[in-house]
């Protein structure tokens, strides 16, 4: 009937600012936050510290959902961290994943390029990267004439985060709940359902 889930548009609402902050750092909201909550970091990395007021745990609540819809861009690769950085445009994008399950940290994206181009080295992707991650990372062309990495969104062609993708994101994660099992024994419960008596004695 086209109801909203009041819950996940309340955090898309608070992505917009978390986006504001990313957009305007000089603005003063951004300015009073960054030297209250996360003086040496980016608020894509800042976390929850104590005697947090509730404005900022709200908006750090908003960050959850831009965090996960974040992209990097791959200009010359040379910031984008390889195994850590989501860059892949799957849903949600993320980083790929190592073919001996083994993150080695420190490896950037231009590690992976051919000496001296800007073409993938593939030899070097199949040793080291698992193989359906492999398909993803030769579909991505890289421009040689790119030279900044950028991270943007990844629910807009135009990169900027709007409060429709980011609701959009956040009723479309892929959720793993796991499903309680009920209270009794469950082959007592089964012997009893097979049992030759009226339903109204089986419940």
């Amino acid at each position: 009937l086209g109801f909203r889930d009041l819950e996940i548009f309340n955090q898309a609402l608070l992505g917009k600012q978390v986006w504001r902050i990313l957009q305007n750092p000089s603005c003063l909201m951004a300015r009073i936050l960054k030297a209250r909550y996360f003086p040496d970091c980016s608020i894509l990395e800042a976390v929850q510290k104590k005697k947090a007021s509730y404005a900022w745990k709200s908006i750090l609540y908003g960050k959850e959902l831009v965090s996960k819809g974040m992209r990097y861009i791959i200009g010359d690769g040379s910031h984008i961290k390889m195994w850590n950085d989501p860059w892949l445009p799957d849903h949600p994008p993320r980083a790929p994943r190592p073919r001996d399950g083994e993150i080695i940290t420190g490896f950037k994206i231009c590690d992976y390029f051919k000496p001296g181009g800007h073409d993938w080295d593939e030899q070097k992707l199949r040793n080291e990267v698992l193989p359906e991650d492999v398909i993803w990372i030769m579909k991505i062309k890289i421009s040689p004439h790119g030279q900044q990495d950028l991270l943007g969104w990844s629910y807009n062609e135009d990169g900027l985060y709007t409060v429709k993708s980011g609701y959009w994101l956040g009723t479309h994660l892929p959720r793993q709940q796991l499903i309680q099992p009920t209270y009794g024994d469950v082959e007592l419960k089964q012997r009893l359902w097979k049992t030759q008596i009226t339903p109204k004695i089986k419940h």
